[in-house]
């Protein structure tokens, strides 16, 4: 048969964030998702790190979003391209809208 998934989530509060799925296999999940909530329309920066904190990608460069949650996507692949190993990365946003940087965690597991 057929199955559909369907991702629940509930409303996240100012200066909040998760993503999911987490832990993450880039080689059963296409992507994982990073939500957090911006209280005005404001550019995004969206970087990921490894445990070292040494840039792995950045996921979003200044881009325009508007006000309210956002979902944006890791494909579990560094700057290069490559699939990352396995391991906690820390994910970091920045924007003007946010009184602090915002900053959560991934679990990579292959």
């Amino acid at each position: 048969g057929e199955w559909k998934v369907y991702i629940a989530s509930s409303n996240i509060q100012a200066n909040d964030s998760y993503a999911y799925p987490n832990p993450f296999s880039p080689a059963q999940e296409q992507r994982v998702g990073i939500k957090y909530l911006l209280s005005s329309d404001s550019d995004v920066t969206i970087r990921i790190m490894n445990f070292g904190m040494d840039l792995v990608k950045v996921l979003r460069q200044n881009a325009p979003r508007k006000i309210g949650e956002q979902l944006e996507y890791w494909d579990g692949t560094n700057e290069l391209g490559e699939l990352v190993i396995n391991g906690v990365y820390f994910y970091r946003i920045d924007s003007d809208a946010l009184s602090e940087p915002l900053f959560g965690k991934i679990m990579v597991l292959k």
